[in-house]
C-alpha cells in the first residue's frame, strides 16, 4: 500500500474506475474517491472526517475543513471548497446510509463495513484494496496506482486552473505543502522544465 511514486490517473480512468464499484458500499467508495479527486486531500485526511464536518444538518457544506490535528504534520487545518461532483457523491451515501439524522453526526464519513454496533472509519488498507479491485474490474492497469493518484490528479487538473494559473505559491497552498520541494514532485511530470527552473533558482 506504498503510495511512493503514485502515478496519477486520467479522467477516463478515473471514472471507469468509479463506474466498475460494486457491492453494498459502492456509493461510499464513489464519494471517497471524488472527494479525492476533487479535493487533492489525503486518504488519511478523508477518513478523519465525521459527517457534521460535511453535513450541515440539511444539506451538503459548500466546502469541507480537515483540522489541523487531522493533517500531516499538524501544521494547520485545510478547507477545501467542494465541486459539485463530489457533494452529489457524498449526498448519495449519506442518503443511502442513514447518516443524515443528527444522532449521526459524530459518525465517520467513510464507514468501515466492519461498522455494527459501533461505527467504525475505513482504514487505509481497505481503501486502497477498493481501489485496486475496481481499477481491475475496470480494466486499468494497476501499475503505480495507490490513493495518492487522486491527489496527483486534483493537482495536474489545476496547476492550469484559472486560479493557479501555474503559480507555485498558489499550488502549494492548494495542496496543503509548507515548501515547494513537495509540490514539485507533483507537478514535475507535467512541466519537465519546472523542478531544472526551481532548483537552478
Amino acid at each position: 500500500m506504498n503510495d511512493t511514486g503514485c502515478r496519477p490517473l486520467t479522467e477516463s480512468e478515473f471514472q471507469a474506475i468509479v463506474d466498475a464499484l460494486v457491492g453494498k458500499y459502492r456509493l461510499r467508495n464513489a464519494a471517497l474517491l471524488t472527494l479525492g479527486r476533487y479535493t487533492g486531500y489525503r486518504i488519511s485526511d478523508m477518513l478523519s472526517l465525521q459527517v457534521s464536518d460535511i453535513w450541515n444538518g440539511t444539506s451538503i457544506r459548500k466546502s469541507v475543513t480537515v483540522a489541523r490535528v487531522n493533517m500531516k504534520f499538524r501544521r494547520s487545518g485545510r478547507t477545501v471548497p467542494l465541486h459539485h461532483r463530489a457533494q452529489s457523491a457524498l449526498q448519495n451515501w449519506l442518503a443511502e446510509s442513514g447518516m443524515t439524522g443528527a444522532s449521526h453526526t459524530m459518525w465517520p464519513v467513510f464507514l468501515s463495513r466492519k461498522s455494527k454496533s459501533f461505527p467504525r472509519k475505513m482504514t487505509p488498507t481497505g481503501a486502497w484494496m477498493m481501489l485496486q479491485e475496481a481499477a481491475k474490474r475496470a480494466k486499468v492497469s494497476t501499475e503505480r496506482l495507490g490513493l495518492h493518484s487522486l491527489r496527483k490528479q486534483f493537482a495536474i487538473a489545476m496547476w492550469e486552473s484559472p486560479y493557479v494559473q501555474k503559480d507555485m505559491a498558489r499550488m502549494s497552498r492548494l495542496l496543503g505543502h509548507a515548501d515547494f520541494s513537495s509540490t514539485i514532485r507533483y507537478l514535475q511530470f507535467t512541466d519537465g522544465s519546472l523542478e531544472s527552473a526551481v532548483l537552478a533558482a
